[in-house]
């Protein structure tokens, strides 16, 4: 049930980000190579102390 929560609250704030990102304008692709920076970099620093 936990899993599933947290997954309900990632996927509301996507939708929140996606739609206030469209209200500004067509939102631009984000490059593989910076998501999979960006997701290395969640993986292994974020919160990390």
């Amino acid at each position: 049930a936990t899993a599933a929560v947290k997954a309900a609250v990632m996927v509301e704030e996507v939708a929140r980000t996606v739609h206030i990102s469209r209200q500004l304008g067509e939102p631009l692709p984000i490059a593989q190579s910076d998501i999979d920076s960006l997701y290395a970099r969640y993986q292994n620093v974020y919160g990390q102390h």
